[in-house]
């Protein structure tokens, strides 16, 4: 099985392409395409220009067309949305693996599927093909595929942004804050740093002090001993001489006292002294401590010199992300006003969207009143054309039974030839009149179905009371008319037997007078399948001739055209002879041939020919089989089969 793809992943196939597959395959070649919304959303995803999707979309779709227009017996088209949606039954109509298509299956976002979908709306060439492409689409289900956009979940999308948006504010907020509490924290470090540096200086200006102190007071100390030295040096003159100087003893005793005067100051300065060594001793401990500060101050400054360099870091940071902060700001502030105008847009649409549906709701109301109106007028002059037409139709079938009575007295008494003819003039122009009734009959019928078409847009289920209310009064009509003309033509049937047996050479003069207007006229009433009736079951077929396309078909070629089809139709398993007898008890009645009614009569009256097949669905689904005029069954056999088409409405599928 060969697959040609058309979606959004895959490259388009062309009809050249595909015929080339159709040469090298003698299986059917399955051309899948996407649905114009969501191809149109996906391309919108991508960055692409509408316009240029939604022209290479047309240009695919068109091949793939082109192609199927060639070749409707092997191409088929199928919608790629609707085979992964159905997929049991695309595998029981094609046989195909859905697992095959999974890797051609995208998900647009919901406000680009309602945007592509809202651009394929708008798009006048994409929705004059739409109908063209669903008629000739391979139905996996009741229904054809459409895009379900969900509006709900687009406004829930626009709240999350606007929530995420708010939230990163709040971050930003926060983010600033917290930058402004290490700026506050550096500053009060900054301070403490100066107040370190401060009362480093003053200790180290007063360890200056005492060092200069220190430094004078051994200099004073080194003086004393000195003094001290000489005083003793001297003293020990005076010893080595106190004995050469006696005479100066008292005059030395007082030297002495007045040295020892002096001794005890200087011992007093020495004492004085040494206190101040001792002091300076303290003082040389403090410079030790002084020593532990400068190393104690060296490692704060150190420590302060990293604290300005981390402060240096985190203001770079922070000059960082005040930048980001701006970039995500004006971001921020783009994308609310996009939120702010898609907003304003769906707002507007949907105002629009309630004005429209409004407006469509009066309209709808107003053209309910008017159909009924005149659903009430075609009714009433339904009935009164009918009852006039059969009126006219009773007073033909007398002229016709008055006309074939005039011909046996005629043939009795041996009147002329001339006599004759007058006589079949007579009868044929009597037919003639039937005729023009039931052509009559015929236009009030199809202005009733025009009426009909036109209600059916305004109220589906109104149309099915409709339609299942003219379907009763046409088989009562038709049964009313088949009793009616077997009634009044039975008992001449055996006379006019009698008359064509003693009269056959005076009518075989005047056959070739009368077979083209016969040809025309005489068709089967109650189809019965003896030959010998055959001329009294002529005037119900020229009512609906041209549904069957006959008219082209004359004397034994539509016979036999006519027997070829009902027997091609009873040979097809949709056609059941035994139930539509059963189903329609006045055809039994009647003793009509099942094939051939339905094949002239059935199938356009919505009668159906079997359980397996219904005619009006056929008929509705396919407008162009309705509009051809030919019988929906025998269009089903003969190609709506091979092309894909449903016999009736298919069960809903719950597997998704």
């Amino acid at each position: 099985m060969s697959v040609h793809v058309f979606a959004d992943t895959a490259t388009p196939a062309t009809a050249k392409q595909i015929a080339e597959k159709l040469q090298t395959s003698d299986d059917t070649v399955h051309v899948f395409y996407s649905h114009p919304s969501v191809y149109v959303a996906h391309g919108l995803e991508q960055g692409k220009k509408a316009a240029d999707v939604c022209s290479d979309w047309l240009n695919g779709i068109n091949e793939a067309l082109q192609a199927q227009r060639k070749n409707r017996r092997k191409v088929r088209l199928l919608c790629l949305q609707d085979a992964l949606e159905h997929q049991d039954a695309l595998a029981e109509q094609t046989e195909l693996d859905s697992n095959e298509l999974a890797v051609f299956d995208v998900s647009p976002g919901h406000l680009t599927l309602m945007a592509g979908h809202q651009l394929v709306l708008q798009n006048n060439d994409i929705m004059a093909i739409i109908e063209q492409l669903e008629a000739s689409t391979l139905q996996l289900s009741e229904q054809a595929y459409h895009v379900d956009v969900d509006v709900e979940s687009v406004l829930q999308q626009a709240n999350d942004t606007v929530a995420r948006a708010s939230s990163t504010s709040q971050e930003l907020e926060k983010i600033k804050k917290e930058r402004d509490d290490a700026v506050v924290r550096a500053s009060g470090t900054s301070q403490e740093l100066e107040q370190l540096k401060k009362e480093r200086d003053e200790a180290v200006t007063r360890a200056s002090g005492t060092s200069n102190e220190l430094k004078e007071a051994k200099e004073e100390n080194e003086l004393l001993l000195l003094q001290l030295q000489q005083v003793q040096e001297e003293y020990e003159t005076s010893l080595d001489k106190q004995q050469e100087l006696k005479n100066a003893k008292d005059e030395a005793e007082a030297q002495a006292s007045v040295l020892n005067k002096e001794l005890e100051q200087i011992k007093q300065e020495l004492s004085n002294s040494i206190k101040r060594a001792d002091e300076a001793e303290k003082k040389a401990a403090d410079v030790s401590m002084l020593k532990n500060l400068e190393s104690e101050n060296e490692l704060l400054l150190n420590e302060l010199q990293n604290i300005q360099e981390e402060l240096e870091r985190k203001q770079i940071k922070q000059s960082e992300l005040l930048k980001t902060e701006d970039s995500l700001k004006k971001e921020n502030d783009e994308i609310f006003e996009q939120l702010q105008k898609l907003q304003e847009q769906f707002e507007t649409e949907v105002i629009s969207n309630a004005e429209a549906l409004k407006k469509a709701e009066k309209r709808n109301r107003e053209i309910n009143e008017k159909r009924m109106a005149n659903e009430k007028k075609i009714d009433a002059k339904y009935k009164e054309q009918i009852a006039t037409l059969k009126a006219d139709n009773k007073k033909l079938l007398k002229q016709l039974m008055d006309t074939q009575a005039q011909l046996e007295v005629a043939l009795a008494d041996t009147v002329s030839k001339k006599q004759l003819n007058q006589a079949h003039k007579e009868r044929n122009e009597a037919v003639a009149r039937a005729s023009g009734a039931s052509k009559e009959l015929a236009q009030l019928k199809k202005e009733r179905d025009e009426a009909v078409a036109r209600a059916s847009g305004a109220s589906k289920e109104l149309l099915a009371q409709k339609e299942a209310e003219i379907a009763r009064l046409n088989q009562q009509l038709i049964t009313l008319e088949l009793q009616t003309l077997n009634q009044q033509f039975q008992a001449s049937n055996t006379r006019t037997e009698e008359t064509q047996q003693t009269a056959e050479p005076v009518i075989t003069a005047t056959r070739d007078t009368d077979s083209a207007a016969s040809a025309e006229t005489a068709t089967s009433v109650a189809m019965e399948p003896t030959t010998t009736k055959q001329p009294a079951k002529r005037a119900l077929s020229s009512r609906i001739k041209n549904r069957l396309k006959l008219g082209k078909r004359k004397g034994s070629d539509k016979n036999a055209w006519i027997k070829e089809q009902a027997a091609q139709l009873q040979s097809s398993k949709y056609f059941d002879g035994q139930w539509y007898l059963q189903q329609y008890p006045d055809l039994q009645e009647a003793g009509v041939n099942p094939a051939e009614h339905y094949l002239r009569f059935g199938g356009f009256e919505a009668r159906d020919p079997s359980p397996k097949f219904n005619s009006a669905f056929y008929l509705e689904q396919n407008p162009d089989v309705a509009q051809e005029g030919v019988n929906p069954l025998l269009h089903f056999v003969l190609y709506g089969e091979a092309e894909g088409r449903l016999p009736k409405p298919q069960p809903k599928n719950t597997n998704k």
